[in-house]
This record gives structure tokens, C-alpha cells and sequence, in this order.
């Protein structure tokens, strides 16, 4: 079951997943809209942290084996045309990829796509995710830890 706020809000988490060798951001297909491109995220469960759940979305949606190294913020996410409504609360988490599979659950709805920080930026519209890519340690003004350092 997807964890929820007290007030209802449905709580996701997801993650900026970062090959730090090639200094890469790895984005997915939308299943909505296939020509647009996000980050891995989902509703994380009752039997996990936000933690496990960034992780385990990047694995079904990307068919990645990655690690949290970096909590990046939780935001809340707004329907169009209404500022007051919460629709979701997203947490956000950078991933080192530790292994890229051939084989994942989602691999029929999703393309991957390999892309620097600043392509990340011109591709993603949701604007969480934004934040969460300017928030990464691949952004050279950001001070959080890179892991290939």
C-alpha cells in the first residue's frame, strides 16, 4: 500500500540515478506521454523507508541497481491551476548506478536515455524534477559530495 500524508497526500520518492564515471543522469520515458522524459519515481510502500522505494522505482521503472548517496529535498507537487491543493509530496534522492540491466520489469512501457546535467535540464518539464536535478552533485555550483571524487 502507498504511504500517504495525514491529510491524504499521496507520498512518492525518486531518484536523480548517476553513472559517476561518465558523469551521466539516467531519464525515462513517460508512460502518459512516451516523447517526454522524467526521473524514475512511485508511491513508496508501508514496509519500506523513502529511501528503499527512490531505489526500488529506479530498478522497476530504469533497470538500474543503485545506492542513495545524497537526500536532495522532498517538495509538494500542485495540480495545474490550483495552488492550494497538494497532489503529491516527492522526495527526492541522488543514486549512484551500480549496475545498468538488460531485463527490468518496465522495460516494454519505458526508453532510457543517458544525458548530461545541463541536457537533463532542457529535458524534464515537471518542475520537482528540476529542482531535484539543479540539487545533484553534477551541477558545478552544488556543494554536496560527488562519489567520483
Amino acid at each position: 500500500m502507498t504511504m500517504r500524508r495525514a491529510d491524504g497526500v499521496r507520498q512518492v520518492s525518486g531518484g536523480v540515478p548517476i553513472d559517476y564515471q561518465t558523469k551521466k543522469i539516467l531519464l525515462i520515458s513517460s508512460r502518459q506521454d512516451p516523447q517526454r522524459y522524467i526521473l524514475p519515481k512511485g508511491g513508496w510502500e508501508r514496509n519500506e523507508t523513502r529511501e528503499e522505494g527512490a531505489v526500488r522505482e529506479t530498478f522497476e521503472e530504469a533497470g538500474l541497481e543503485a545506492r542513495v548517496v545524497n537526500y536532495l529535498g522532498t517538495w509538494d507537487l500542485h495540480p495545474k491551476k490550483d495552488t492550494e491543493r497538494v497532489k503529491c509530496e516527492m522526495a527526492f534522492y541522488e543514486l549512484a548506478v551500480d549496475k545498468v540491466h538488460d531485463e527490468w520489469p518496465e522495460k516494454e512501457e519505458r526508453r532510457r536515455m543517458w544525458v548530461t546535467f545541463n541536457e537533463a535540464l532542457g529535458l524534464l518539464s515537471n518542475p520537482i524534477m528540476l529542482k531535484a536535478v539543479e540539487k545533484c552533485s553534477l551541477n558545478p555550483t552544488s556543494s554536496l559530495p560527488n562519489e567520483c571524487l
